[in-house]
């Protein structure tokens, strides 16, 4: 389990930098977000699972990332929303 947890999470870094980097209205991109909606999913539901929150901190910045990346799928991710951005990764990152 904790082989496929730590390929999910390589495999959303390596989509949360295309995400970042290459922002352009195509089918590929959209599906690349699609793609780090579904990957996040599965990552946290995986670290929950190997790590049991032994610890409130680390805990509540995911669910803070993870609350912010859902405000994010239902508000969008527009430049009005860029302090949403910047908090989700910032979460994620902590």
């Amino acid at each position: 389990m904790k082989k496929i947890v730590a390929v999910v999470f390589v495999l959303l870094l390596l989509n949360a930098a295309y995400v970042a980097a290459f922002p352009s209205p195509t089918i590929f991109y959209e599906g690349n977000v699609l793609l780090h909606l579904v990957l996040g999913l599965l990552a946290a539901i995986g670290l929950v699972w190997i790590f049991k929150p032994q610890t409130w901190v680390p805990a509540g910045f995911l669910l803070g990332s993870l609350l912010f990346g859902f405000w994010l799928v239902r508000f969008g991710a527009t430049r009005p929303n860029h302090w949403a951005v910047l908090l989700h990764a910032g979460m994620a990152v902590l």
